[in-house]
């Protein structure tokens, strides 16, 4: 247990969040090449004092090592999320890219900063819609966050979102296990519990469900195939996030 406690990756209170212009895209491959961050209509620093001081004070002095940085591509069409490496430097900061997502992926919730005038913008308004996009599973304030996607592009229905439920809840008895979902049609559903080897159950489980959509039900509960297709959870096509979890049952 205490190795996978190890790879779980853990937020901190005092992350934030910035989105970052490309000039629609234009610097977008070049950041991501040289693993990098520039403001690129600041080219002179003796602009403090003008209507762009705050954004720039933002940039150099405001921003740190280890927040989160996302980037849009032309048109939108893609954004890629990456953490800070480095302090203010030679009008940049230093960027590991830890992935590039479709902006249909973004929460609707998020959508509204990426057509602001800024050339940066704050999003720690929508940090907890970041954080779940960018990790499937992560430690916050002592407490373990999991996430799956409804990939089911029709509407939902209440009878798998509630067959779900009991599959989860049925199996593990947790009062203080929080659940929360976002029906959008796809959506997100998220548990969240101070104790991992509640997480680790929800997540073995949905690792098995994500095979049942072939039917593949060799050595799997009877009782979860009967649930699985009782309540048609099926059609909620849940992706099941890639966990390695062979290190917890050793």
């Amino acid at each position: 247990m205490n190795k996978i406690i190890e790879n779980i990756p853990v937020i901190k209170d005092d992350i934030n969040y910035w989105l970052i212009k490309t000039s629609n895209g234009k610097y977008y491959q070049q950041f991501i090449k040289d693993h990098l961050i520039k403001l690129y209509n600041f080219t002179n620093l003796n602009e403090i004092g003008t209507k762009k001081a705050p954004q720039m004070n933002q940039f150099i002095n405001v921003m740190k090592e280890n927040d989160i940085v996302i980037i849009p591509s032309h048109l939108k069409k893609y954004i890629s999320i990456g953490v800070i490496t480095s302090k203010f430097e030679n009008q940049y900061r230093h960027v590991s890219w830890i992935k590039e997502i479709s902006f249909t992926d973004l929460d609707s919730k998020c959508h509204k900063y990426f057509f602001k005038d800024e050339t940066i913008i704050c999003l720690n308004d929508v940090a907890s819609y970041l954080e779940r996009l960018i990790y499937a599973l992560y430690l916050k304030n002592d407490k373990y966050y999991f996430s799956i996607k409804v990939n089911q592009k029709s509407n939902i229905l209440f009878k798998s979102i509630y067959g779900l439920y009991r599959l989860f809840l049925d199996d593990e008895n947790d009062d203080n296990l929080e659940i929360k979902i976002n029906l959008q049609s796809p959506g997100i559903i998220e548990f969240i519990s101070k104790n991992l080897e509640v997480i680790i159950v929800i997540i073995k489980i949905v690792q098995i469900i994500s095979t049942l959509k072939n039917r593949k039900v060799d050595d799997v509960n009877i009782k979860l195939v009967d649930k699985y297709f009782k309540y048609e959870i099926d059609k909620l096509e849940i992706d099941a996030p890639e966990i390695n979890l062979e290190k917890v049952d050793k």
